[in-house]
Formats: structure tokens, C-alpha cells, sequence
């Protein structure tokens, strides 16, 4: 059998093993088809050169506040920060101001100081007894307890010249209510004034004070 035909029609390929023909009827020839008999691939060629940086992308948008900020009492005088007494700062769960520090359970440190001065009086008689000569801070008289062991005497409690608390004290009295003029300014002067006296042994005094 031939290997091609004898009388093609136009367009009529042939294939022998990898290579293909086609019947050009114009020219009454056998055309070699494309891509016949493809010879094996070249080698890779070298990496062409970088390409130039591409434009800038479009600035994202701004972030969420920072977990540092200031209720009041915030000022900036040129590089300098300063925060006033009234100021409160809030740092995550945590809040510092002037009522002392408050954490995110609810639980508060308070900023004042809480403390006492306490005394005893053998022997009472009419006479002042200075409890603080000069307080070094403004503080606020919270509580005043006193009693004697035996005997009576009037004990009035003072700030400056203003009446505290004026206690009759006796071995049945003790902490006192209804105080009165408990801000004491620094500087200010606390005293126990101690009047009708009959017989008193053994006073003793706390007064409670936050500064």
C-alpha cells in the first residue's frame, strides 16, 4: 500500500511516525504541517532584569485610641507634660486620681492616709492639752474616743479655736458622734480642753484623722 494516496483531495493529511502532511491541491504538492516533527526544547534563557517599584498603596485608616488617656487636668506647655491634683488617669482595667487607685474588679486603693493620735491621762484637771501643735498636712478628723476609768470630766475635742466634739466623758463613755469643724487645715492646731472635773483617773483619747 503506498504511503501516500494517489489521487488526494485537497487538505487530506497523511502521518508517518511524527511527522504530518497535508494535500495542497493548488499546487499539487504535500505540504509538511506545522509543528512536525518539533525539535527537543531549548535550554532555559537568563532571568530578564527586575522591573521597576510599582506606585505607593493608599494609606490605611487611622487606628483605634491608645489605652493611655486623661480625664482632665491635662497639660502640654512645649515638650513638657504636666497633670493636675484633679487629673485621673486610665491605664487598661486601672485608674489613678486623687480618690486613690481603682482597678477593673471594683477594688479601690484610697490615696488618703489614715491614721490616729491616741494619749493618756492620768490624773485629769482643768487645764488644755495640746494634741498636735502644728499639723504637717490638711487633714479630716473622722472619729474621737474617750473614757476615763473612773471619775467624770468634760473633754472638748478642738480644732483651732472651734469646738470638734465636747464629750462628758466617764468609765461608760466612748466613741463619740455628731463631730463638727473636723477639717483641719497644715499648720492647725488640736487640743483637748478638759473642765468640770470631778475626780477623773485614767483618761485615754483616740482621734481618728485621713490626711
Amino acid at each position: 500500500m503506498p504511503l501516500f494516496p494517489k489521487n488526494p483531495s485537497n487538505d487530506q493529511s497523511v502521518t508517518i511516525g511524527t511527522r504530518s502532511w497535508t494535500f495542497n491541491s493548488t499546487y499539487g504538492v504535500w505540504d509538511k504541517a506545522a509543528g512536525s516533527d518539533t525539535g527537543p526544547t531549548g535550554p532555559t534563557g537568563p532571568t530578564g532584569p527586575t522591573g521597576v517599584t510599582g506606585t505607593n498603596g493608599v494609606t490605611g485608616p487611622t487606628g483605634a485610641t491608645g489605652f493611655l488617656t486623661v480625664d482632665n487636668g491635662l497639660v502640654i506647655a512645649g515638650t513638657e507634660l504636666s497633670i493636675s491634683e484633679t487629673a485621673t488617669i486610665n491605664i487598661g482595667g486601672l485608674s489613678f486620681g486623687s480618690a486613690g487607685i481603682s482597678f477593673s474588679d471594683g477594688v479601690r486603693n484610697s490615696a488618703l492616709r489614715t491614721d490616729s493620735y491616741t494619749g493618756h491621762i492620768e490624773t485629769a484637771a482643768d487645764k488644755t492639752y495640746t494634741i498636735d501643735p502644728a499639723a504637717a498636712t490638711a487633714r479630716t478628723i473622722t472619729a474621737f474616743f474617750i473614757k476615763s476609768a473612773s471619775g467624770t470630766v468634760t473633754a472638748t475635742l478642738k480644732n483651732g479655736s472651734d469646738t470638734i466634739k465636747a464629750a462628758s466623758v466617764s468609765d461608760s463613755s466612748g466613741a463619740q458622734t455628731s463631730l463638727a469643724n473636723t477639717s483641719v487645715a497644715a499648720d492647725g492646731v488640736i487640743t483637748i480642753v478638759t473642765s468640770s472635773n470631778s475626780s477623773a483617773l485614767d483618761v485615754i483619747f483616740g482621734i481618728d484623722y485621713t490626711s
